[in-house]
Parts: C-alpha cells; sequence; structure tokens
C-alpha cells in the first residue's frame, strides 16, 4: 500500500469519526454494587453484621442482623446475662430464597431486665437436624451500660 493512500485513509476515517458518521465504542460502566455490610462474628452457617463483639450498649432495645443458611429457615437466639444466666430465647425465620443459600435476617430484641451494668452475652445457632444438638454458634459479647435494665 502506498504512503499516500494509507494517509488519505487515516484522514477520512478521521474525518468520519469526528463528524458523527461512524459510531465510536462506548465504554460502559456498570454500576457500582453497594457495598456487602461488616461481617462482625461468624460460623460455617451464620454471619452477624450487628451487634459487634465489645461494643456497649445503652439502649434496651438491641438490633440483631445477618445472614444464616439454616436447616427449614429457623435460627435460634439467646441473651444471657453473664451473672444470672439465660434471660430471653427465641427463634426468628431466616428470608432465605432457596434451600442451601444464605437468607437475611434483621429484628430487634428489647432486652430483659439485666443484673445492673456489665456483660451480656447473645447466641445464635440452629438445632441440629440430626440429633437436635446446638450447632454453628456464633457468641458475640458485649456490655450493659448503668441504667440498661430494660427500659
Amino acid at each position: 500500500m502506498s504512503s499516500s493512500l494509507f494517509t488519505a485513509i487515516i484522514v477520512s476515517t478521521t474525518i468520519l469519526i469526528g463528524s458523527g458518521c461512524v459510531e465510536q465504542p462506548s465504554v460502559s460502566t456498570a454500576p457500582v454494587p453497594p457495598s456487602s455490610p461488616t461481617v462482625v462474628a461468624e460460623s460455617n452457617n451464620i454471619r452477624v453484621f450487628e451487634p459487634a463483639p465489645g461494643v456497649r450498649l445503652t439502649s434496651a432495645n438491641i438490633r440483631i442482623r445477618g445472614e444464616a443458611r439454616v436447616f427449614e429457615n429457623v435460627m435460634q437466639w439467646r441473651l444471657r446475662d453473664m451473672v444470672e444466666g439465660v434471660k430471653a430465647e427465641g427463634f426468628v425465620v431466616v428470608d432465605a430464597k432457596d434451600v442451601g443459600q444464605f437468607g437475611s435476617f434483621d429484628f430487634i430484641e428489647r432486652s430483659p431486665a439485666f443484673n445492673g451494668p456489665g456483660p451480656v452475652r447473645l447466641e445464635l445457632f440452629q438445632f441440629s437436624a440430626k440429633d437436635g444438638s446446638e450447632i454453628d454458634k456464633v457468641i458475640i459479647d458485649f456490655t450493659a451500660s448503668s441504667g440498661f435494665a430494660g427500659s
């Protein structure tokens, strides 16, 4: 190919692109997904986002949030005063879309009256379908501040 023909092709292409006659490839930017919540404690099948270990609670309402992959979408929870023992317990249904997938949980538990300020333990777990034992237990220790007595 002669250099004058090559120059003509380059000039023609530049004119066509500049005039909008030839489409330029567009650069697409995919939307940035929202950042994933920070996992503060976990087992193989339960991930907790809050409360974080070591926090000092100043309210009688405890927000418990995370995700779990548990049998029949049922996860157990327990609040324990480290002096008097179990103060409250129950279960929550996890919002999993299908078997074997993680689903979210997010609930607020109004705490029972604790024995003054001091250490409190949250336990999240599931009962084994095989033998009923507690499995996948996640333990989060935190502190109830003074005046924190179910008020």
